[in-house]
């Protein structure tokens, strides 16, 4: 379960945004009773627990991740400790392709 891709998202408001903003992970344990989150667009989803991770390069957010959960209350410190962990193989798979790119200019 997950919004389709390309969905754009309001980073002036809501819980991704909220991660965007803050550059901070943003957890929701119960989507039905958080007024971060849009609760009508979660139920589409069958979301009840949410977590965004944000993808930080040189102090600015280069993308997110977020885990969505159909039960509630279900996120534990280990979900946070491991989505984060993704999100750090992320960035190093984009600092890597951005390494070889640049040598790969250098060379020609």
């Amino acid at each position: 379960m997950a919004p389709p891709p390309g969905a754009r998202l309001d980073l002036e408001s809501g819980f991704s945004g909220l991660c965007v903003r803050t550059k901070r992970v943003v957890r929701c344990d119960d989507s039905e009773n958080d007024p971060r989150v849009d609760s009508q667009a979660c139920r589409q989803l069958g979301a009840r627990s949410l977590l965004a991770v944000p993808l930080l390069q040189h102090n600015g957010v280069v993308g997110m991740l977020e885990g969505f959960f159909s039960e509630p209350f279900v996120l534990t410190d280990d979900d946070v400790r491991n989505l984060s962990l993704v999100a750090e193989h992320i960035l190093d798979v984009l600092k890597l392709k951005a390494k070889s790119a640049t040598q790969l200019r250098h060379q020609r």
